[in-house]
């Protein structure tokens, strides 16, 4: 997969980090870094302020990474369940099940810069979170015999070398066969920053300083275990021009001049609240509606007018 083979999907910044990323994709999948000398590191952290569409970006990556795409798992950091809590399913076990199940995949950790509260759940949080980017997972994690996908394993020894065999074949997969990708928004020192860090409102690019005052703002322990940042730019104007240009080409003949008149009227809005690719879906969402409306909510109309036979 090559990241300009979507142009269409992507805003320009998205499709920058995206061509960034792409190659270390490749890497982390393929099945080569066990038979590497050297071990290459992977990780890729992502920054951007909310709205950026950081989530949209990796998941349309892992979407068109490989032959059908490569499973992806997006975990955001605010809804982490840690193990020993109340509710049985730890976010830890199911990922460990996930893996299990997977030959290779995409984990992606969003919201990073949540972890950095002093509270004893949010320690527990960052500790997991943490060992997870280490490859690492602890023995709590590892679940019990109780699906079909790992029977097999449990009539065959006993609980304790099954388990010690699943922990194994997990550690080695996040370590040769998976790519994490982390991201947060930092949104505090974007808010602070203004035009210290570089931004102009008609043209809010991260220049050098920038670039060093939001590396500041992240905790040493989450920048070690990563081999890059990269800076996903807040869009501009133009960037939404050019996506919504490109959405158009999208549609039918019929539909195209009325999904560019509701968007080009949301750019604004878009560029001051920081929106993103949620811009060009409620744009679609508002053409949709009033196709629905001006059928009278036929289902067999609209449907037609919409998706086609």
């Amino acid at each position: 997969m090559n990241a300009k083979n979507f142009p269409s999907l992507l805003s320009p910044g998205q499709r920058r980090v995206a061509e960034s990323l792409q190659p270390i994709l490749q890497l982390a999948t393929c099945g080569i870094r066990s038979s590497l000398p050297i071990k290459p590191r992977t990780n890729s952290l992502i920054v951007g302020q909310s709205g950026s569409g950081k989530s949209f970006l990796v998941s349309r990556l892992a979407a068109n990474g490989g032959n059908g795409g490569i499973p992806i798992w997006h975990e955001n950091i605010s809804n982490w369940i840690v193990l020993g809590s109340r509710n049985t399913n730890s976010t830890l076990t199911s990922l460990v099940r996930w893996i299990f199940e997977n030959k290779r995949g995409v984990i992606f950790l969003d919201e990073l810069d949540k972890v950095t509260s002093p509270h004893e759940y949010s320690n527990a949080v960052r500790n997991e979170a943490m060992s997870l980017l280490d490859y690492r997972v602890p023995d709590g994690a590892i679940p019990d015999a109780d699906s079909n996908e790992h029977d097999e394993l449990a009539c065959q020894i006993d609980p304790s070398a099954r388990k010690a065999l699943i922990k194994f074949d997990v550690e080695q997969k996040l370590q040769n066969d998976f790519l994490i990708v982390g991201a947060g928004a930092w949104q505090t020192c974007w808010m602070e920053g203004g035009n210290s860090i570089g931004f102009r409102s008609e043209n809010p690019r991260i220049e050098s300083i920038g670039r060093r005052s939001l590396l500041k703002s992240i905790a040493p322990e989450i920048l070690q275990r990563f081999r890059e940042v990269l800076f996903l730019e807040p869009m501009t104007r133009q960037d939404y021009l050019d996506v919504t240009l490109s959405q158009v080409e999208l549609l039918p003949q019929k539909h195209r001049l009325r999904f560019a008149e509701l968007a080009v009227d949301a750019i604004p809005t878009a560029v001051e609240h920081g929106l993103g690719m949620r811009m060009i879906e409620e744009a679609y969402t508002k053409l949709c509606v009033e196709v629905v409306r001006d059928c009278c909510g036929d289902e067999n109309v609209f449907r037609d007018l919409l998706v086609g036979r």
